[in-house]
């Protein structure tokens, strides 16, 4: 059976530091809209935004819990929380055109396709993973997921070992650990401010 074509962004789990309930934080959004799920960076100014499709940057900061209408930057009436563990994980779907084994994704870095879209009904990002993107060394910043894991749910089908159609599969990622704006050795605010 055919996996289902169901972008919703960037779904958190259960897994922050230490296995506990996933950390959320409020934040300031830049003027634009923010789609639930969507990743987020945060810009110069100290604001977040969503990571447009490869151009993130090396200053990620975690998924938005829920949508928020454009408006005024920095507004602490359009406040969003955000889901900002480092060691967060996430479950997204891969795109559509995408035919590979599951040993092809495990560990494997990937980037993302339409996360600066959203669904105008749900109020979800459209974000997924890019298949196509796969490699094992990041070589550009747009590379900033890490897929850790097949998502353990009904009618996920991907067979292992074998070059089956894995369109549209869930997957559980991470935000490579380089990208992230909590990770060792980073300043909390982009470019230092």
């Amino acid at each position: 059976m055919a996996n289902i074509d169901s972008r919703t962004g960037l779904r958190p789990i259960n897994n922050g530091v230490a296995g506990t309930a996933p950390r959320v934080r409020p934040y300031l959004p830049a003027a634009s809209v923010i789609y639930k799920n969507a990743l987020l960076n945060l810009t110069a100014a100290g604001l977040v935004t969503m990571v447009t499709t490869g151009a993130a940057s090396s200053y990620i900061v975690g998924t938005a819990a829920y949508h928020v209408a454009a408006g005024t930057a920095g507004a602490e009436s359009r406040e969003v929380l955000v889901y900002d563990d480092p060691a967060q994980e996430y479950v997204v779907q891969s795109d559509d055109g995408t035919l590979k084994s599951l040993a092809d994704y495990m560990g494997r870095l990937y980037g993302l396709l339409s996360n600066a879209s959203g669904n105008t009904v749900t109020k979800d990002s459209l974000g997924e993973l890019d298949g196509n993107s796969g490699t094992s060394v990041q070589t550009v910043t747009a590379i900033c997921l890490q897929c850790v894991g097949l998502y353990d749910q009904i009618g996920n089908a991907v067979v292992s070992g074998s070059a089956t159609d894995s369109s549209n599969a869930d997957f559980i990622v991470k935000v490579v650990p380089d990208m992230h704006i909590f990770s060792k050795g980073k300043t909390r605010t982009a470019a230092g401010v």
